[in-house]
C-alpha cells in the first residue's frame, strides 16, 4: 500500500473513531497533573500517541554549517542575549531545524521558549522593546520587533488538552519533549539550540536523511487533533519523500 491509499485509509479511520468529547475529558485530566513538570509524564505521552520509537539522548549532534551560521543577525543576537540575562531557554523550532539539516538557509525562522507570554512582554517592556502582533498572545506568540529592524515569532512551549479536529486549547510547559511530541511530523518536530546542537526525540532527522514523511505517533491521533494535518502530510510528502519510502510510520511501527 502507498503512502496516499495508506494515508486515506488511516483518515476515515480517524473520522469514523473521532469522539471529541471523551478525548478531551482524558486529555485535560492527563494534563492538569504534570503540565508544569520539567520530565515528561509516561501516561501523557502515550495518551498523546506515543512514538514507536524515541533517541534516549535528543541531544545528538551538533551543526557548524554555512546554513546554521547565516541566522545569526545583529538583532537575533540581540535577542538571545535578553532570553539568556532572564534566563529563559530559546531554540529554534520547526521549518527552519528542517531547511537547516537539508542544507537550504532558512528565509525566516520560529522559536520556541520555557518562557511563558506573560513572562515574556514583561521582559519585553522592562527592556523598552517594541512587540506588534498582539493576536497571536492567544496562540502563546509574543513577536518582539528587534533594533526596530526584524521581527521574531517566539511561542512558548505548550500541550494541546483539547481538540475539535482544527483548534485547540493549550496549557504552557517547560518540558521540550512534550512540544515535540504534540507536532505533526518527526521532521517538523526537532529543535536546534543556538550552540548548534540539534534536539531530536523522534529520528526525525533519520526520516529526512531517509526522506521519509512520517507522524509523531500515532497518524490517526495526529489527524483527529487536525485534519489540515491531511494536507501539510501531502505538501511535504511532495517536497521531501522519496518513491522507495512512501510509509507514514516508522518501519515496522505498523
Amino acid at each position: 500500500m502507498n503512502g496516499s491509499s495508506l494515508l486515506v485509509k488511516l483518515t476515515t479511520r480517524a473520522f469514523l473513531s473521532f469522539n471529541g468529547r471523551q478525548q478531551n475529558r482524558w486529555l485535560k485530566s492527563m494534563a492538569n497533573s504534570v503540565v508544569c513538570s520539567r520530565g515528561a509524564s509516561p501516561e501523557l505521552i502515550a495518551q498523546l500517541g506515543k512514538p514507536p520509537r524515541m533517541r534516549t539522548n535528543p541531544a545528538f549532534r551538533k551543526l557548524a554549517t554555512p546554513e546554521f551560521q547565516s541566522i545569526f543577525t545583529p538583532e537575533l543576537n540581540d535577542l538571545l542575549a535578553l532570553f539568556k540575562k532572564y534566563d529563559y531557554e530559546l531554540r529554534i523550532a520547526g521549518g527552519a531545524v528542517r531547511d537547516i539539516l537539508m542544507g537550504i538557509s532558512p528565509k525566516d525562522i520560529d522559536l520556541a521558549t520555557t518562557a511563558t507570554p506573560d513572562q515574556m512582554k514583561q521582559m519585553f517592556e522592562k527592556e523598552e522593546v517594541r512587540m506588534i502582533n498582539a493576536n497571536g498572545e492567544k496562540h502563546g506568540t509574543i513577536t518582539p520587533r528587534i533594533n526596530d529592524k526584524e521581527n521574531f515569532e517566539v511561542t512558548t512551549l505548550r500541550i494541546d488538552i483539547r481538540t475539535d479536529g482544527r483548534h485547540a486549547e493549550v496549557m504552557y510547559t517547560t518540558d521540550w519533549q512534550l512540544d515535540a511530541n504534540r507536532r505533526d511530523l518527526t521532521i517538523n518536530s526537532m529543535f536546534l539550540g543556538f550552540d548548534g546542537t540539534v534536539y531530536d526525540f523522534f529520528y526525525g532527522y533519520d526520516d529526512l536523511q531517509e526522506r521519509r514523511v512520517v507522524f509523531v505517533g500515532e497518524a490517526d491521533i495526529r489527524i483527529k487533533e487536525d485534519f489540515l494535518r491531511i494536507l501539510r502530510y501531502f505538501r511535504f510528502y511532495g517536497r521531501i519523500a522519496s518513491e522507495e519510502n512512501t510509509t507514514i510510520g516508522h518501519p515496522g511501527s505498523h
